[in-house]
């Protein structure tokens, strides 16, 4: 097995991160869309919840730009703060990120850790943890899918 550069692993998540962000201030679902491998997991403090299907994942993105739009968010500042290949079809990362309001940062940041998994040669977050501030309206926007039952 042979395994890509460790700074090859930060650039393929920061270039995910980056479209994913790109998607939600362009108005362009496609863009944030074809990030994704179907079906996703993810994770906040609320539980662990699978999207199936893509209009459960159309949800999450319009309930996220719904979100934004409330608080005046015109933008989002993440970075990968760490990247590593585990196989060459399976990276995990970390990322770190902050909500900005006319220039200034909004709250505090939170991060957030991904598995990402080559799919046909391209790039999808198969996984998410997010450990996002426990507030109403972050609940709301990651109360979508179903959520799943932890095998003990």
């Amino acid at each position: 097995m042979t395994l890509f550069p460790e700074w090859q692993a930060f650039d393929i998540a920061q270039d995910l991160i980056d479209r994913t962000g790109r998607g939600y201030f362009e108005d362009r679902f496609d863009i944030y869309a074809e990030c994704f491998l179907i079906p996703h997991e993810f994770e906040t403090f609320d539980g662990l919840r699978r999207i199936a299907h893509i209009d459960e994942l159309r949800t999450l993105y319009d309930r996220m730009r719904n979100f934004h739009v409330m608080n005046g968010i015109t933008g989002l500042h993440r970075r990968v703060v760490a990247a590593r290949f585990v196989d060459e079809d399976l990276i995990q990362s970390t990322h770190e990120s902050r909500h900005i309001t006319a220039g200034s940062q909004l709250g505090t940041p939170y991060v957030a850790m991904s598995n990402l998994q080559r799919i046909d040669g391209a790039w999808k977050i198969a996984r998410g943890l997010y450990a996002t501030p426990n507030t109403p309206g972050h609940r709301q926007v990651f109360a979508v899918g179903t959520p799943v039952e932890r095998k003990s």
